[in-house]
């Protein structure tokens, strides 16, 4: 029997893309579920830190396009608008939250998270891109920190296209 190897340089069929999507999904709602990181080499992906930045991008994805809403039609401060989105994210990807964070310190992570920080801290107004990435990155961090501090008492929110529809 001949072993096939996957070049890593070819472009996945799409049945691939299909396949690897469909398996990120269960992760996430596993994690959701209170379950641990599963063992990458089960799934599609080749190892822990590929699992780890598929997580990462699920993450950044969908905080990025909550950033990119609230700052267009929420009415508020730039900071208190990409804090909610960062929050109202972290809400709606508890598990994913958790193991990125339990994985912080992984060096797969390290450059996505300064990169993530850097972009926070610009969003939010208390960075520019002209600012050294380090120092903009660690004021993302520290701003990051804070939210983490703030009490999670359930608020109520009104919807974006409530508030466009009045």
């Amino acid at each position: 029997m001949t072993t096939q190897h996957r070049d890593p340089t070819a472009a996945p069929s799409w049945s691939q893309v299909h396949a690897h999507s469909a398996s990120l999904r269960e992760v996430v709602r596993a994690l959701d579920a209170g379950l641990p990181l599963p063992d990458a080499a089960a799934g599609p992906f080749a190892d822990r830190d590929e699992l780890l930045l598929a997580l990462h991008g699920v993450w950044s994805r969908r905080l990025h396009g909550r950033i990119d809403v609230a700052l267009e039609t929420d009415g508020g401060a730039l900071a208190e608008c990409v804090g909610r989105a960062w929050l109202d994210t972290s809400d709606d990807l508890p598990g994913t939250r958790r193991v990125l964070d339990e994985h912080a310190d992984e060096p797969v992570l390290q450059r996505v998270l300064r990169t993530e920080h850097r972009t926070i801290a610009v969003a939010a107004g208390l960075a520019t891109f002209d600012d050294p990435p380090s120092a903009s990155a660690a004021v993302g961090a520290r701003f990051v920190a804070t939210l983490r501090r703030r009490p999670t008492a359930p608020v109520a929110r009104v919807r974006w296209w409530r508030r466009i529809l009045g």
